[in-house]
């Protein structure tokens, strides 16, 4: 094992210990983050929880507001297409403008309804409820966010 990696688990492990959580007095459980890190070819997978009270967990998917990428909506799994900061659940500025629009919309129709990840023409950036498929779920997600920017976001 080279040193970089040695290094980093012992990092690691030290982060792991001082991110762990309890449910007493008002904390929850579940505020997971997790990275992927590569060192000399290898890939080192970090988990961690951190707890905070129900009150800094505005939206109660257990990631706490100062980690989510969409505090006032729920998206445990925080995913983040464009990697913009803002999850997708709470996120249909397609192009990147600062406001869900005519263009969103455009963009939105151009991926067939009900494609599926691995077929051709699905986009995950369009995938508003995280499902893996472009359903009618998102489309009334999209049509709920017309008008608003993205987010907000804790991050």
């Amino acid at each position: 094992m080279s040193k970089a990696i040695v290094t980093m688990v012992g990092i690691l492990a030290a982060v792991l210990l001082a991110g762990s959580a309890s449910a007493e007095d008002g904390e929850i459980e579940g505020t997971t983050i997790q990275s992927i890190a590569e060192m000399d070819g290898h890939f080192v997978s970090v988990t961690t929880t951190v707890g905070c009270s129900r009150e800094e967990d505005s939206d109660g998917d257990s990631v706490c507001d100062n980690y989510d990428n969409c505090t006032e909506i729920p998206n445990p799994s925080q995913n983040d297409t464009d990697r913009d900061g803002y999850g997708n659940v709470c996120n249909a500025d397609f192009n990147n403008d600062g406001a869900v629009g005519v263009a969103d919309r455009g963009f939105l129709e151009q991926v067939p309804l009900f494609s599926r990840v691995g077929e051709q023409g699905y986009r995950a950036l369009v995938d508003l409820d995280n499902s893996g498929s472009i359903t009618m779920k998102g489309h009334v997600i999209f049509q709920s966010l017309v008008g608003t920017a993205p987010g907000p976001s804790g991050r």
